[in-house]
């Protein structure tokens, strides 16, 4: 079921959940725990350094910009990795994606207003036969290890995937620490994010050995702020708003194969915003002109992407499921020109695509 996350219609709902949901289904971060170190991470938990050492170039470690507004639940986990991809790939990787070619210029939206649509499965299915025709092909055929959903209760990615007709597999919060990933390319995190602190470390690892990783939402500062700190952290911003232009401002050719430049983005009253910490590593992917208003820092960001280890990392704000306020139903608020489904399940789609395709994305971004 979908939730109209009104400022009050939300706090009412996660009350409900906390007085109805016994206390030990819930899966939070251990904000007390010791931090790990980080010689044990990159030794026993994560990759060794002679795992990177002739294949990747030494880069320095990213630095915090001195001004950051954090949470007081945020629990940093140390044994970042030291050296990035930053160029190349690794031998056997896909090819690097370069510049997008296939995205159609919509740039005259402002003349448009935007518009809820009844879009069924098949338009899902279509914009996947004609943007990825060989990999449709073949995609019945995956292990529905190969994508794992982290089930949250205000996003439901599984909903596209199967309209997409993508096999995965959905699991719970509390299931993550123990689900064995090792046939796992892509690892979503529904909204809200809520993982322990030893499942936040395992899918550190997963990203840092070559997985994909989608975060969506809360998950920024329920999780991504937790795990990847020193890249993106929410910012103490929401939005005030539901309904927001979207503008692309990295045209990757792998994650905006086949969208739009220009479009609406659906988000849910109080949305997690965006902070980049670290802006030489971390790829502004969309903005927004009319979230910069509601934005603390100005930049109205909607959509990040970065690498880790041998791994990415997208995050969006904004949810992968259709995000209507009418529930059980095919209505989708913000249906892309030209395309039918929304821009905001493109990219995410494609990101999808890419890592189930071993597409290595590009790492040279404008900032």
């Amino acid at each position: 079921m979908i939730f109209d996350r009104s400022n009050s219609q939300r706090r009412l709902h996660r009350a409900f959940l906390i007085l109805a949901i016994p206390a030990s289904l819930f899966c939070l971060p251990d904000c007390n725990a010791k931090p790990l170190d980080d010689t044990q991470v990159l030794a026993d938990r994560l990759v060794t350094p002679a795992d990177f050492s002739d294949r990747l170039p030494d880069v320095p470690a990213p630095v915090a910009e001195p001004s950051q507004k954090r949470s007081n639940s945020t629990v940093s986990l140390n044994g970042s990795v030291s050296r990035l991809r930053l160029q190349g790939a690794a031998e056997g990787a896909g090819p690097l994606s370069g510049r997008a070619t296939t995205m159609i210029d919509t740039s005259q939206l402002a003349t448009q207003k935007p518009h809820m649509s009844s879009v069924p499965p098949e338009v899902f299915k279509g914009w996947l036969d004609k943007t990825h025709p060989q990999f449709a092909l073949n995609v019945a055929n995956m292990a529905s290890q190969s994508v794992v959903v982290v089930k949250g209760r205000f996003d439901d990615s599984a909903k596209t995937l199967q309209k997409l007709q993508i096999p995965h597999e959905r699991i719970g919060a509390g299931d993550l620490k123990s689900y064995p990933l090792d046939n796992t390319k892509v690892l979503i995190v529904d909204c809200p994010g809520e993982l322990s602190r030893e499942a936040c470390q395992r899918v550190r690892d997963f990203v840092a050995r070559g997985g994909y990783l989608l975060s969506t939402d809360w998950a920024l500062n329920n999780f991504l702020s937790n795990t990847f700190n020193q890249y993106v952290i929410w910012n103490s911003g929401t939005n005030h708003g539901t309904m927001y232009d979207a503008t692309v401002r990295d045209a990757d050719a792998a994650l905006f194969n086949g969208t739009v430049s220009n479009a609406y983005w659906k988000m849910d009253p109080e949305c997690h915003l965006i902070h980049v910490v670290n802006r030489d590593a971390v790829r502004v992917l969309v903005t927004s002109q009319k979230l910069q208003g509601d934005d603390p820092d100005r930049q109205g960001i909607l959509a990040v992407e970065f690498p880790f280890g041998r791994g990415f990392v997208l995050h969006i704000a904004g949810h992968f499921d259709n995000n209507s306020t009418i529930p059980f139903s095919n209505f989708l608020p913000d249906p892309a020109p030209n395309i039918g489904i929304s821009l905001r399940q493109a990219l995410s789609a494609n990101f999808v695509v890419a890592g189930l395709s071993g597409v290595r994305i590009a790492n040279n971004h404008q900032r």
